[in-house]
């Protein structure tokens, strides 16, 4: 007769990507509504905790006047959620990120990295969220614009919990 352990011990090492999103394409313009633009899936465990990293090559804004100077026109806001199965549309909040968006010809525009973290209760499906708005309502509205590769979301197991 063996000898078991019981619960499994939980690993102190991180594991690494357990997921990698496709390259992202373009958005549409988002205004003052907080839209989910961007979501990811995967198979999470219960009691670790999970490091997630987007890239994009370019936070942009259109319209409201933003060609009068080259200075500062809004803020897009950047919000990251998180819930179990399918949908984070209206899941837990674990990021946010303010990036002042410029000019209205795509030119003097930003990229961002955004990272969180967050520690599901319960093993299966789960789904990162990442979405976006303009902050003032007079600041025309924003987008992301993905030039070249590595615009992407990675989650990485971070270890546990």
């Amino acid at each position: 007769m063996g000898s078991s352990l019981y619960p499994p011990p939980t690993s102190p090492i991180a594991r690494g990507v357990v997921s990698e999103s496709v390259e992202l394409d373009d958005s549409a313009l988002i205004g003052t509504t907080e839209t989910v633009v961007y979501s990811q899936s995967f198979t999470a465990e219960a009691g670790r905790r999970y490091k997630v990293t987007f890239q994009a090559a370019s936070v942009d804004g259109d319209s409201g006047n933003q060609n009068a100077s080259y200075g500062s026109k809004g803020s897009a806001r950047l919000v990251m959620r998180w819930a179990a199965g399918t949908s984070a549309t209206s899941g837990t909040f674990f990021g946010e990120k303010w990036v002042p968006t410029f000019g209205d010809d795509s030119m003097r525009s930003t990229g961002t990295t955004m990272v969180g973290f967050f520690s599901p209760t319960t093993s299966g499906t789960h789904t990162v969220a990442l979405a976006m708005n303009m902050r003032y309502d007079t600041g025309g509205n924003v987008r992301f614009l993905m030039y070249g590769q590595g615009n992407k979301i990675f989650i990485e197991d971070a270890g546990p919990a």
